[in-house]
């Protein structure tokens, strides 16, 4: 420890509380979370979501496949690579969850603190209560903790690529560029960490260019986008002979959502019980390949839904709901209820408010675009193109769980830049005129 004593001495007094408090909060939601899990974990080797298998075998036999070779490309490599360098260094699942939050917290808390110093149209006090809110709520502090959950990372890429695209205007010159790299990178790994954030990364992409209107911009996101999927495609090569940049699982999962049981499960349950009870009827053929079988399921849950068009809209339904309007959880394992704990209850306050906020930002969204089109001015204002980007990250990110499945720990990489958007610029639109509006969001650029 005594490397830090230099970086420590130099800290001022209210800096320093504000780092102890911060290692502190890190260290408290970590234990927590770990304590709150359902199934006993004692290494990195037993975590879920088939990732455990994945590490042992990578750091045991160094290859990248599941137990018995049956999937070489069923996970995308960032979080395989991340745990197994952890397991490396010690094989202990609080270690794992110490080391992945203390990482990532601090990458979301100096986009935080970056919002915090350049959003000069709240007070403090709205700011402390929106840290509050976010540092607080329940299932986003429980999933982005989690290290074996896809949203445990996705949280804090999507916070800091959102903050970042709201308050592109705000770096500093001489750092700009050091940040649009950075925050390149930060992309690729948002889609390195699962498939279905392919799309938002595509967009984000594009929203670069729109904020910032630089083609040298968008063409740094585009090639550390592309060589990200290239990366994949060869490993898929490499591994299996095929050259894919989604996984060998998307289409299982597209039928876990889509087929004759789904309706009689969904939302009361999670549809991995499907998988646990081996209920789905559509089996793996013997010899067929990974990448085979993922064309096959995905082909019968694309069956299904043109065999059954009734079923699949109220399973389109189901999902819009869960969306865009649920506050309850959904359990995760059959005969579980929905308030099993009083933390279950305090959640559905959380999702409450947060539903407000998004409600909020929508109708501020469409209140700020409409007076845009009624304008005569053709140049977008600060505020419409924070709207742009709000609206196509939700676009984007929400497509693949309207058409696959949608649960309350898939909505959480949204709190984030929902809060920040609805505070930056909703809040506004709703609560000042649009004279008002104009000047504050031509001042702020």
């Amino acid at each position: 420890m005594s490397f830090l004593m230099p970086f420590i001495k130099r800290l001022r007094p209210a800096y320093f509380i504000l780092f102890a408090g911060f290692i502190s909060y890190v260290l408290t939601i970590s234990v927590y979370s770990f304590l709150f899990r359902h199934t006993p974990t004692r290494n990195i080797f037993d975590l879920q979501f088939l990732y455990g298998p994945l590490v042992k075998n990578i750091v045991t036999l160094n290859i990248y496949a599941s137990p018995g070779m049956q999937f070489t490309g069923h996970r995308l490599p960032f979080i395989p690579y991340f745990l197994s360098a952890i397991a490396i260094i010690h094989n202990d699942i609080i270690f794992a969850y110490v080391v992945k939050n203390l990482i990532f917290y601090s990458v979301t808390f100096i986009a935080m603190r970056f919002w915090w110093v350049q959003e000069t149209g709240i007070s403090k006090q709205l700011k402390l209560v929106v840290v509050a809110f976010v540092a607080f709520f329940p299932p986003l502090v429980f999933w982005g903790t989690s290290p074996d959950a896809d949203e445990g990372y996705i949280i804090h890429f999507m916070a800091t690529l959102s903050i970042g695209l709201f308050f592109f205007e705000r770096m500093e010159l001489r750092r700009k560029w050091i940040m649009i790299v950075l925050l390149g990178f930060l992309n690729a790994l948002l889609y390195l960490t699962k498939s279905s954030m392919l799309l938002p990364s595509a967009a984000i992409c594009f929203l670069f260019w729109l904020k910032s209107a630089k083609l040298k911009v968008f063409s740094v996101f585009v090639v550390i986008f592309l060589s990200s999927l290239i990366f994949w495609g060869l490993m898929n090569i490499r591994h299996s002979g095929t050259f894919a940049i989604t996984t060998s699982l998307d289409g299982w999962n597209l039928y876990k959502g889509n087929n004759e049981l789904t309706l009689s499960l969904y939302p009361p349950y999670h549809l991995d019980i499907l998988d646990m009870e081996k209920l789905l009827p559509f089996k793996r053929p013997s010899g067929m390949n990974e990448w085979e079988f993922n064309d096959a399921a995905r082909n019968k849950a694309v069956e299904f839904a043109m065999n059954n068009p009734m079923d699949e809209l109220r399973l389109i339904g189901r999902r819009l709901f869960i969306f865009f309007f649920e506050v309850r959880r959904n359990p995760l394992y059959r005969g579980e209820t929905q308030f099993e704990s009083p933390v279950y209850w305090v959640s559905a306050i959380w999702m409450t408010v947060f539903r407000l906020i998004l409600f909020g930002s929508l109708f501020g969204g469409v209140k700020c675009l409409s007076r845009h089109i009624r304008g005569s001015t053709p140049q977008l204002s600060r505020h419409a193109k924070n709207t742009i980007i709000y609206f196509l990250i939700l676009a984007s990110y929400a497509v693949p769980c309207i058409i696959g499945f949608a649960y309350e720990r898939h909505l959480m990489p949204l709190v984030i830049p929902t809060v920040i958007y609805f505070f930056s610029t909703a809040y506004p639109e709703l609560c000042s005129s649009p004279a008002q509006v104009d000047r504050r969001s031509d001042h702020s650029v």
